[in-house]
């Protein structure tokens, strides 16, 4: 229709390793985030690609999306291979840790499922607290 609405595209040259990361296991996934970010890579890709490896490997993520994109997600993985909820949980608070708090470099509908999910999976009060700040920073 024409009409900009601010929000970038799905898929552009600047994120083609979210992928590629998305499949490293958590505690190397966590180093290589704090390398890139010593590094000085911009919040935004960071953010970005964090989110990708959470939509991509926290199963309760995808319940929560719908049919977007979280149905083929679900479909792909094995149940042998669905973590439990307390590994989810655990999933769930290194993820925000990692997400940085600028304000804007990540979406508030993404923001929300996550509150939403660490509500659910009982998650730290310091999570869902820090969730709930990103959230009104927006």
């Amino acid at each position: 229709n024409g009409i900009s609405t601010g929000a970038k595209a799905e898929s552009s040259q600047s994120d083609w390793w979210y992928e590629d990361l998305s499949v490293l296991r958590l505690p190397l996934y966590k180093m290589l985030i704090a390398t890139l970010e010593d590094r000085g890579i911009e919040l935004e890709n960071i953010a970005g690609a964090v989110m990708h490896f959470a939509k991509r490997n926290l199963p309760a993520l995808n319940r929560y999306q719908g049919t977007q994109d979280g149905s083929n997600l679900l479909r792909s993985i094995s149940l042998a291979s669905i973590p439990s909820e307390g590994d989810q949980k655990d999933m769930l608070e290194t993820i925000e840790g990692l997400l940085p708090m600028q304000k804007g470099v990540a979406s508030t509908d993404f923001l929300c499922m996550l509150l939403q999910i660490a509500i659910i999976l009982h998650a730290s009060p310091a999570c869902k607290s820090s969730l709930e700040k990103r959230i009104g920073m927006q």
